[in-house]
């Protein structure tokens, strides 16, 4: 099927397979049963990893962001609230997202 899929593309039958997930999170999730596309058994394809944590991490460090900006403590000392919106990672998981959208983006619209 995957050569198929690439088939459907004149541009290139070259096919792109992203996975969200920290290439150590696949790898443990495939020693629990799971897993990922084994790039061994396809001609034209390959595999990307985001390296995005799993949804309860996303969602627990922007719990993290909103209970600071619910905190009128924090938002009245500049000094505190740089700090205190660093370590929720918050910031640090959108650019990992980001830099994903970017690649795929890039995939999409360069390589075709």
């Amino acid at each position: 099927m995957i050569t198929q899929i690439g088939l459907t593309n004149p541009q290139n039958h070259e096919v792109a397979i992203f996975d969200a997930r920290p290439y150590l999170s696949a790898l443990a999730n495939r020693c629990l049963g799971g897993g990922f596309e084994d790039q061994r058994y396809y001609d034209n394809c390959y595999l990307t990893f985001l390296g995005i944590d799993n949804i309860h991490a996303v969602r627990s460090s922007h719990n993290a962001l909103r209970d600071i900006s619910n905190d009128s403590d924090v938002l009245n000392v500049l000094t505190e609230y740089g700090p205190k919106v660093y370590y929720t990672g918050h910031m640090q998981m959108v650019g990992i997202i980001l830099e994903g959208v970017n690649l795929i983006m890039d995939t999409i619209l360069v390589k075709k």
